[in-house]
C-alpha cells in the first residue's frame, strides 16, 4: 500500500471512529485524550501518554503559571472527599487554632453528598441570633450556588470583615429560607461544663478537638472533679472533630490503662499505629451523647468507650468519617490537605462511610417556642447600660429564647447585656449601639415569636442513665 493510501485509510479509521464514539460535540476533555491517544499510538518515534501529559502540564505553568491553583485543584478532584489543595489563604484559615478571633458568623460547617450542611452554631453569635439551626443546607452565598464546594471554599465566602453583611440562602426540611448576618468578631473555646443536680454527676460539652482542647478539658473535670464529680455525661454531638492526638488524650479520662483506643492504617508498607490508654485520670464514669454530625475525632473518643466497656453512648448514629488528614505546606505558601492513613476502632473496625451506632437511639423533637407564660415586653421606655428594672430581666429572658446566656439573669443592665444587645442589633441590621431602643425591644420580641426549640430527649436520657450510675 503506497503512503498516500496508508494516510487515506488512517484518516477514514479517524473520521469512522470519532462518529462512532461521539454521538453529541465532544467536549475539550475528550478532544484532548484523543489527541494523547493518537499521538501514542502512531507517533514514528515513539512517546508516553504520560510523557504527553507531562509535556501538556509544564507547557501549560509555563504559560500560564496563575493557572497553579486551578490545575492542582483540578488533580484533587481525583481523591477523596476530605483532600484537599489549598490556597494560601485558605491554608492558613484551616491550621487557624480554634481558640483565636476570626471574623465571621459563628458556625460550623461540614460539607454531606456535596451539601454544605451547617453542623453547629456558635454560643452568643450572629448565626444563632439570626436563627441558623444545626442541619442547615447552604444553597448559595451572596447568590454564589456552593453546591459541590469544598469547607475552604464556602467559609472563605462566608467570612469577611466585622460589620458587613453575608446573604444566606437556606434549605431547612424541603423549605427554602433566606438571611442576611452581620458579621462579627468570633473567640471559640471548645470546652464547656457544669455541675449537674444530682448524685455528684456533671455535664461537658466539646465542641471541637483543636489543640487547646486537652488543656480546657483538663481544667473541666479537674474543677469538676473538686466539687465531688465522678460521673459526667460528655456531648460530643454536632462535634466535627479535629486533632487525633487531642481526642486520644481525652479517651484517657475514661478507657482503663493499656487498653487500645484507636489504629493509625497507614497504605503499602507504612507501620501503623496503635494508641493505647494510659489511664492516667480514670476515674470517670462516663454517658457519651452523639448524633448524626459528630464526626472523626469526636468518633474516635465514642468508639474507644463503647468498645472498651468505659461508657454508655446515647443519641443517633455518628457521622462515619474514619480518615486521617495532614497538612504539607508549598514553597508558595499554598498546601495541601491530604488524606494519609485510616483510622480503626479497637476492635478493627472502620467506620468511614457508615458511623458508630449508640447503645441508645434517641431522637429529640423541634417545637415552637410557648411565650404565653413568659413576661411581656412592654416597650415603654429604652434602657441602657446602669439600668435597674424588671424589664431588663424581661428583655434577658427573650434574649435566652434566641440563644444567648447570661452569667447572672437578673434585672441589671450590666457590660454583658450592653454587648448581648450590640450584637443582636448588628446581627439583625440594626445600628450597633447597644441601647436597648423601643425598635430594638420590638425586634427582639418580634424574632422570638418566631423561634423554636429543642425538645432534649437525649440528654433528659443520659441524664437518667448517669443518675443511675454508682
Amino acid at each position: 500500500m503506497s503512503n498516500i493510501k496508508r494516510i487515506l485509510s488512517l484518516l477514514l479509521c479517524f473520521i469512522f471512529f470519532s462518529c462512532a464514539v461521539y454521538s453529541q460535540e465532544p467536549t475539550a476533555t475528550e478532544i484532548f485524550n484523543e489527541t494523547l491517544d493518537i499521538t501514542e499510538e502512531y507517533y514514528h518515534f515513539g512517546i508516553t501518554k504520560e510523557q504527553l501529559l507531562q509535556s501538556a502540564v509544564d507547557y501549560l505553568l509555563e504559560n500560564n503559571p496563575e493557572m497553579l491553583g486551578v490545575l492542582s485543584k483540578g488533580a484533587y478532584e481525583a481523591l477523596d472527599e476530605n483532600s484537599y489543595y489549598l490556597t494560601k489563604e485558605e491554608y492558613l484559615s484551616r491550621l487557624e487554632d480554634v481558640t483565636m478571633e476570626i471574623s465571621g458568623i459563628g458556625a460550623m460547617l461540614q460539607v454531606q453528598n456535596g451539601k454544605p450542611t451547617i453542623t453547629e452554631v456558635i454560643r452568643n453569635s450572629p448565626a444563632i441570633v439570626s436563627g441558623l439551626k444545626a442541619g442547615d443546607v447552604i444553597l448559595n452565598v451572596n447568590g454564589i450556588p456552593v453546591f459541590g464546594y469544598a469547607v475552604e471554599d464556602v467559609v472563605k465566602l462566608v467570612r469577611g470583615p466585622k460589620g458587613t453583611s453575608v446573604n444566606l440562602q437556606i434549605e431547612r426540611n424541603g423549605k427554602i429560607l433566606d438571611f442576611k448576618i452581620i458579621r462579627s468578631v468570633i473567640t471559640l473555646e471548645t470546652v464547656s461544663y457544669k455541675k449537674l443536680e444530682k448524685n455528684n454527676s456533671g455535664y461537658v460539652k466539646i465542641d471541637s478537638f483543636s489543640n487547646n482542647t486537652y488543656k480546657e478539658f483538663q481544667t473541666a473535670l479537674l474543677r469538676l472533679a473538686s466539687a465531688g464529680v465522678d460521673k459526667i455525661i460528655l456531648d460530643l454531638r454536632n462535634n466535627p472533630g479535629g486533632y487525633l492526638i487531642s481526642a486520644v488524650n481525652i479517651a484517657n479520662f475514661f478507657v482503663p490503662e493499656s487498653k487500645p483506643l484507636v489504629t493509625e492504617d497507614f497504605p503499602g508498607d507504612d507501620v501503623d499505629f496503635t494508641y493505647f490508654s494510659q489511664g492516667d485520670f480514670e476515674r470517670f464514669k462516663v454517658v457519651v451523647l452523639v448524633n448524626e454530625y459528630s464526626a472523626s475525632a469526636s468518633e474516635v473518643v465514642t468508639g474507644a468507650i463503647k468498645i472498651n466497656k468505659a461508657g454508655i453512648v446515647v443519641g443517633t448514629t455518628t457521622f462515619g468519617k474514619g480518615t486521617v488528614q495532614s497538612s504539607h505546606e508549598l514553597p508558595n505558601g499554598d498546601g495541601l490537605w491530604l488524606t494519609v492513613a485510616q483510622y480503626n476502632l479497637p476492635d478493627g473496625t472502620n467506620i468511614h462511610g457508615t458511623g458508630i451506632n449508640p447503645d441508645y437511639f434517641v431522637q429529640n423533637e423541634v417545637v415552637p417556642v410557648n411565650l404565653t407564660q413568659m413576661p411581656n415586653i412592654t416597650k415603654e421606655k429604652v434602657l441602657k447600660i446602669g439600668d435597674k428594672t424588671e424589664q431588663v430581666q424581661v428583655i434577658k429572658q427573650y434574649l435566652e429564647v434566641l440563644g444567648f446566656t447570661f452569667r447572672e439573669n437578673d434585672d441589671f443592665y450590666d457590660d454583658e447585656m450592653f454587648e448581648a444587645i450590640k450584637l443582636f442589633q448588628g446581627s439583625t441590621g440594626l445600628y450597633p449601639y447597644g441601647v436597648a431602643d423601643i425598635t430594638t425591644q420590638a425586634k427582639i420580641l418580634e424574632m422570638a415569636g418566631q423561634a423554636t426549640k429543642t425538645i432534649d430527649n437525649q440528654l433528659e436520657k443520659a441524664k437518667e442513665l448517669i443518675y443511675e450510675m454508682r
